[in-house]
């Protein structure tokens, strides 16, 4: 390829992605050295322009570089994978692990030597007292926690002690806060596309896991689960079955092999499912009619049960315990005799 004319290299170049031109000039050095002139930064705009609500480049990084930060998922310093987007601190121009984030990175309430210096370029701002808050004139990132570049705040540092006098460490706040000022606008409007974009990419995500549980229900529904399927708190188990390992991945299921081998999994789901209800279908029945026994049992223990001046032998002053009642088998058959259907009553009860 390196061997095609220039004009029909620019027209393939121009309709990539930035990925694209960003793993096209890894694979060899003739294309690294063409991409990565300066003369054909053309081409990485364009390149740009194929994703939509991509801010145009800062000012304070190169095309290549831009597209280095945004679409390559290797950390920039132990090129570890990060592809996820809290990840890349483009106030910074850089991506970074959670570890080297770390090693790069500095939390003021981490570093009491360096709150103390901020606490003291705070004072020296707001001299005269009248301010309740100062902002200072450097850079923290985007995401919590808000932490420093060590490099940059390093850099500031030097600049501040090199420069003893009021006007001259005035100057350098003044020229770090127009940077600052200029940098976070282009970012805040970066990070507004990276949330647009994650959250377009979750709603994505979400479709494909719904498609996946109304696919698994239909499915399941021609394994001869029609009923089960249709009862009234079908909503509870479009819920759980969403929750099942099998069926919470944002992948349709389309390809018979893919259901072969979740079918299993499925049908002992819903007959677990299936099992639970009627379980507590039958445990509400229960529940009612002991209910209805305890009330029952109550008030013939009070009208019927024996003093001690109708017994020679002695006997308990009050009647049996419902629990009593309840763990006798022929009171436990006559409770559960009745179809679930029947309610018990007092009349049922007295004959």
């Amino acid at each position: 390829m390196p061997t095609l004319p220039v004009d029909v290299l620019l027209e393939i170049f121009a309709h990539m992605h930035p990925r694209d031109l960003l793993n096209m000039s890894r694979t060899s050095r003739d294309f690294r050295s063409f991409l990565m002139n300066r003369a054909n930064a053309g081409l990485w705009r364009a390149a740009r322009s194929n994703e939509p609500g991509l801010p145009e480049c800062p000012p304070f990084l190169s095309e290549p570089a831009y597209a280095n930060v945004v679409f390559s998922s290797l950390c920039h310093v132990c090129l570890k994978n990060v592809p996820h987007h809290t990840r890349v601190f483009i106030e910074f121009g850089a991506r970074y692990c959670t570890k080297c984030g770390d090693d790069m990175l500095v939390d003021r309430d981490q570093d009491e030597e360096l709150d103390d210096f901020l606490q003291e370029l705070q004072e020296f701002i707001n001299d005269d007292g009248e301010k309740d808050e100062v902002e200072l004139p450097l850079l923290f990132t985007h995401y919590y926690p808000s932490r420093l570049l060590r490099s940059q705040i390093a850099e500031f540092r030097a600049r501040w002690d090199a420069n003893s006098d009021d006007e001259a460490r005035n100057k350098l706040i003044e020229e770090e806060a127009g940077r600052k000022k200029e940098i976070e606008a282009w970012s805040n409007e970066f990070y507004a596309w990276i949330d647009g974009k994650s959250s377009a990419r979750s709603a994505e995500l979400a479709k494909l896991r719904r498609g996946r549980v109304d696919a698994i229900m239909d499915r399941l529904r021609q394994e001869g689960w029609q009923k089960e399927m249709a009862l009234p708190d079908n909503k509870e188990r479009l819920k759980s079955l969403a929750k099942q390992k099998f069926a919470n991945k944002p992948a349709a299921l389309t390809d018979k092999v893919v259901w072969k081998n979740i079918r299993g999994e499925a049908n002992k789901w819903v007959e677990t499912v299936r099992a639970q209800r009627l379980h507590d279908h039958r445990r509400r029945v229960l529940d009612e009619r002991f209910n209805v026994f305890a009330d029952f049992i109550k008030r013939w223990t009070d009208d019927h049960w024996p003093s001690e001046d109708d017994q020679e032998e002695p006997i308990p002053l009050e009647g049996i315990k419902l629990g009593d009642w309840l763990v006798m088998p022929e009171i436990q058959t006559f409770l559960d005799y009745f179809d679930e259907k029947v309610q018990l009553t007092d009349a049922i009860l007295e004959k």
